[in-house]
């Protein structure tokens, strides 16, 4: 056999075997280098070589000791939170959101800069450049030290190509973003829809964690879904899968953002529910955001409850949609402004229960996170690049080849 093949089969098993213990420490921290050897299946004489190699590499540190099964105390390791960071920025309507995240995606810093990008697509990759450079600057961190910078923006965005769609929010279509990024800041770029960021998060440190199969689902000005099928984010086969909120709901509904008729959103997103509630006979009470609703629903205002269970049994059926389609084991809800464990989200799994097929709703557990704010959304991004960066290295992407050979 070719000794040059040999060398790269048995170099290609080290890479996986790292990334393997890497993802269980990550999984089960603290964990000892006993428990790693019961999780992985690798020898010690192997677990002791590739923990060293981390160690070196700043990925992993040893923590605090605690008693073993056999009275000696056992040395814990985690991820080293200080040994690398990453950026994550989030595009919205009016600003830019960026915050620094260490190796446990721990929020250490978040600015925003009152800048809107609507109508400015052209502009887009000037401006946030602009904001990754002060934010740096801001924070101190060594440039060499930082991964990468994840950002995530709302619409249809091609990951592969690094390229923008459709963002019916900003009025962009088809602008490339990832490769002009990275040269522009000479570090790696991951470009992501925003749902999507939050299950990297959810993946990694959240609620998804451990779980192969798991849906994201967010409801605010749009109607955002992430899927998580067999540990990967489900994507299609041209990157625009999982447009929950352009599914038909109505065929001859109301007009959609998007141009078509009927869609989920145009029912789900923020103005979207406010149509219905002055459709419904609020007419008479005129009310201009989310928050004036859910208040009048409170006092207990007729049309403002009505309002707020049609909406409800809207998103339960198509939640039940979703888990007749994907069969998930979790549905994780999040927020922009409706706030949590409300009549909505009563209604929406009650209808959720009634719709969905044969005996799947019963084996979904819905929970809600904290409300999607810009911290959040951004967190979500940071965090797309640390997924990257935690796939087994047999998957390839341009994110994980340059990040790989700034840590490994």
């Amino acid at each position: 056999m070719n000794k040059k093949k040999i060398s790269m089969d048995k170099q290609l098993m080290q890479d996986i075997n790292q990334h393997l213990l890497l993802n269980l420490i990550r999984e089960h921290t603290p964990v000892s280098r006993k428990r790693l050897k019961d999780l992985s299946g690798l020898s010690q004489g192997t677990i002791v070589g590739i923990v060293a190699a981390l160690m070196e590499r700043q990925l992993i540190v040893e923590t605090s000791k605690v008693p073993s099964t056999g009275g000696r105390k056992a040395v814990l390791l985690e991820l080293y939170a200080d040994g690398w960071y990453t950026i994550g920025m989030n595009v919205y309507g009016d600003s830019i959101t960026g915050v620094l995240l260490n190796f446990q995606a721990e929020v250490l810093s978040t600015y925003q800069w009152p800048i809107s990008l609507h109508d400015c697509g052209e502009q887009g990759v000037e401006h946030i450049a602009a904001c990754v450079e002060d934010l740096i600057k801001q924070c101190g961190v060594p440039r060499e030290k930082i991964l990468g910078v994840g950002c995530g923006l709302s619409g249809y965005v091609d990951t592969e190509q690094g390229v923008s769609i459709d963002n019916w929010m900003l009025n962009w279509h088809h602008i490339e973003l990832r490769d002009p990024l990275a040269q522009k800041l000479g570090m790696p770029v991951w470009i992501d829809n925003a749902v999507n960021c939050l299950a990297s998060y959810e993946k990694l440190f959240g609620q998804g964690q451990g779980i192969q199969d798991f849906l994201v689902v967010n409801l605010g000005r749009g109607l955002g879904l992430a899927c998580v099928i067999r540990g990967d984010v489900y994507r299609g086969a041209h990157n625009g899968g999982a447009e929950f909120g352009h599914i038909p709901y109505e065929p001859q509904g109301r007009l959609c953002a998007c141009g078509k008729q009927g869609c989920y959103e145009a029912y789900l997103g923020d103005q979207g529910v406010l149509r219905t509630y002055h459709e419904s006979g609020g007419e008479v009470n005129p009310i201009s955001s989310i928050a004036e609703l859910f208040a009048l629903a409170e006092q207990g205002n007729h049309v403002a409850l009505k309002t707020v269970q049609r909406t409800g049994a809207i998103l339960g059926q198509g939640l039940a949609v979703l888990t007749t389609l994907f069969n998930p084991k979790r549905i994780i809800l999040y927020t922009e402004h409706v706030p949590l464990n409300d009549e909505l989200f009563q209604t929406a799994i009650q209808t959720l229960h009634a719709k969905a097929f044969s005996q799947l709703a019963q084996e979904v557990h819905v929970v809600t996170e904290a409300p999607a704010d810009y911290t959040n959304w951004a967190r979500g991004a940071g965090c797309s690049i640390l997924l990257q960066f935690f796939l087994d290295s047999t998957k390839k992407n341009p994110v994980n080849e340059q990040s790989a050979s700034l840590a490994f």
